[in-house]
Order: C-alpha cells, then sequence, then structure tokens
C-alpha cells in the first residue's frame, strides 16, 4: 500500500462554503484556518459533524455551520489538486497525491498516450501546464497512474499541492464526498468544476455516488470530507444518479504495478472489436471478411484490403492486429493504414464493443 511521505494535517485546516447540495461550487479566495487552542465544545461539534458527514442528520444551526466550515477548506484542497489533463486529443482529469508529483486518474483517459509512448500535459489549478507521463494502468477497473516531470529551471525537482488517500476501510455507503473535475475538458480561466453528493454504494470493484458526470470529469477525484481521495472518476451512469468511481483502494492494492508502468486487463464496457476476419497464421494481415454494420465496414475497410498499420503501429501479421486491438478501448478513433491493389490510404476506425 503506498503512503505519500510528506501529509498535511488535514483537521485543523478543515472549513466549509455552502449548504447547497446539489450545486456547482466555485471557490475564489481561501479561507484562513483557526489556529487558536479549541475547547471541548468545538471538539465536540467536530466529531458531531464527522458524524453526520458520515451519514447522520444535522439537528442544530451550530452543526450546519460547523459543516460549512468543514466543507470551504476540503473544496479549497479539492481543487488546489485537480488537475486538467490534455493526452493527445483525449481530455480527462486527474488529482496529485503526493508532492513529488504522482496524480491518480483514470486508465480510458490516458491509454492512447501510454500505448503510443507519448509525454501529456496537466493544466495545474493557477493554469500553468506542466509536463508528465502516463505510467501503470489497471485497465479492469479504470485506474491510471500518472507522475509529473517538470522540473525548475536549474533542474530540480517541484513540490506540487496535493491531497493524501484515504483509507479505503472508511469509505461507507450514504457518507458525503466532493467530486472536482473539469467538465467538458479544460477551460481557460475556469478553476475545477466541485459537485457535492454522497457515496450510494461501494465495494472493492466499484463507488456509485449521486454526483452528476460529464465527458472530461473522467480522473477526477472524490473526496471525503477529512479532505482525502476516496475514488477516482470513471464511467457515466445512465441515470444522473448512478456515476460509477475506481475505488481508492484499487491504488492502494496495486501500487508496485502501478508505479513500474504495468499495463494489464480489459476496459470495463466491453471488450474492444472491429468485425475484420483474417487469416491467424498468414503472413499479412489481409481482410477475408468484414461483419456487416460493425466497425471495419463502417470505416471503409473492404475485403481483400491489407492492413499495414493500426494506431502508427506496424502490423505484419492477423495474430498482431488482433493484439493491437486488444488494447484499445470501445469508443476510442484510431488511424489505420491500409493497401488496396497498388494504392495506400489512410482511414479512420471507431473501436465498437464485442457483441
Amino acid at each position: 500500500m503506498f503512503t505519500p511521505a510528506h501529509r498535511r494535517t488535514v483537521k485543523s485546516r478543515l472549513r466549509f462554503v455552502s449548504c447547497c447540495w446539489a450545486a456547482v461550487i466555485w471557490v475564489s479566495s481561501p479561507m484562513l484556518a483557526d489556529e487558536k487552542e479549541k475547547d471541548p465544545a468545538t471538539l465536540s461539534l467536530e466529531v458531531r459533524v464527522d458524524e453526520i458527514f458520515r451519514g447522520d442528520i444535522p439537528r442544530t444551526v451550530a452543526e450546519l455551520r460547523g459543516m460549512e466550515e468543514r466543507q470551504t477548506t476540503v473544496v479549497k484542497m479539492a481543487i488546489e489538486a485537480t488537475v486538467g489533463i490534455q493526452a493527445g486529443m483525449a481530455h480527462g482529469s486527474g488529482v496529485i497525491i503526493s508532492e513529488d508529483g504522482y496524480v491518480l486518474t483514470a486508465a480510458h483517459v490516458v491509454q492512447q498516450a501510454k500505448r503510443q509512448d507519448r509525454k501529456i500535459y496537466l493544466r495545474m489549478h493557477d493554469g500553468k501546464r506542466v509536463l508528465a507521463e502516463p505510467l501503470g494502468l489497471f485497465r479492469t477497473l479504470d485506474a491510471g497512474l500518472v507522475k509529473i516531470i517538470q522540473t525548475s529551471e536549474n533542474g530540480s525537482p517541484l513540490k506540487w499541492p496535493f491531497v493524501e488517500m484515504a483509507d479505503a476501510k472508511s469509505i461507507k455507503p450514504g457518507q458525503w464526498i466532493v467530486v472536482t473535475g473539469h467538465p467538458g475538458g479544460y477551460k481557460r480561466g475556469r478553476k475545477a468544476v466541485v459537485r457535492i453528493g454522497r457515496i450510494t454504494s461501494a465495494n472493492k470493484e466499484v463507488i456509485v455516488t449521486d454526483c452528476t458526470l460529464i465527458g472530461g470529469d473522467s480522473g477526477g477525484p472524490i473526496i471525503d470530507m477529512n479532505g482525502q481521495v476516496v475514488g477516482i472518476n470513471s464511467r457515466i451512469g445512465r441515470r444522473l444518479s448512478t456515476n460509477m468511481h475506481v475505488p481508492v483502494s484499487t491504488y492502494h492494492d496495486h501500487w508496485l504495478r502501478l508505479s513500474q508502468g504495468d499495463v494489464w486487463g480489459s476496459p470495463p464496457n466491453g471488450r474492444p472489436y472491429i468485425g475484420v476476419r483474417g487469416e491467424v497464421d498468414g503472413e499479412e494481415a489481409r481482410v477475408v471478411e468484414l461483419v456487416p454494420g460493425q466497425p471495419g465496414e463502417k470505416a471503409g475497410l473492404e475485403v481483400g484490403d491489407v492492413i499495414l498499420s493500426f494506431d502508427r503501429r506496424d502490423v505484419d501479421s492477423f495474430t498482431v492486429l488482433q493484439e493491437l486491438v486488444s488494447e484499445t478501448a470501445p469508443g476510442e478513433t484510431v488511424p489505420l493504414r491500409v493497401r488496396r491493389g497498388e494504392k495506400e490510404m489512410l482511414l479512420g476506425i471507431q473501436i465498437g464493443r464485442r457483441p
């Protein structure tokens, strides 16, 4: 299990911003933490606020104010640690979880950059663009890890704002959480957008919340009211109240493989499929059959075409093509170079889901 070396004290800084649970919250200026020694009444109130954010009901005005104070600093911390991710044509979000720049995200946000061995860029909360590289991907649960590699002008490492990962045992249905991300992709001058909601169910494979997600939020964090990451935005549900997130336990349990850059598993939304059949034992990837209505036919492939490259990687047999297709995800569009007779042409194919 990974624990960031540099941790910050959360409870002494916790302050709250608003009681509008479903609203999108914009934070423009931080509030100062109370540095004074807390009396027993204050400590008792903090205990009650903890209980409320775990699913209890507030009963007094003082408790509502305590909730308000708690959320302000949690939101501020979440925004400072949330980044926008630009990985080629893909846009998503992520969250920094260590001072030296490890970033949790969703595997599908950076998988194409990882496959093509390309660097990516992150947008910080102040708009600064920094260089990073994708590391490991656990595609089955949609967990991805990124490392910031930007250095100072003299080459020394930089320190980054971060929020730590929660203990997975602390995650319970009914608890309040903050979700941040960059819906629609990063927009200049706009900080990460915040939503408030609750965890409706949780297990080792998925957390479900009622926080609305849209494209671009993928990879952003869900953060508990102690200011710790409990999950990562993964998939948009069919209903507004059912959105899926990668549990933080996935990153704890598989940290070594993720940090070493391993890629394993299949996408959670189905096996990739292009509807093309060929000779497995052949010396080239010649198309012998196209499944009607499937991606290959829709992309313009014809029987007899020879596929020369897939996603900018050379293809010298149908077996190689199958392996390359298996590394993609349904919905992803990749370039396809083919030979038809004496001509070569470039097509774009959108990966489908195996029926």
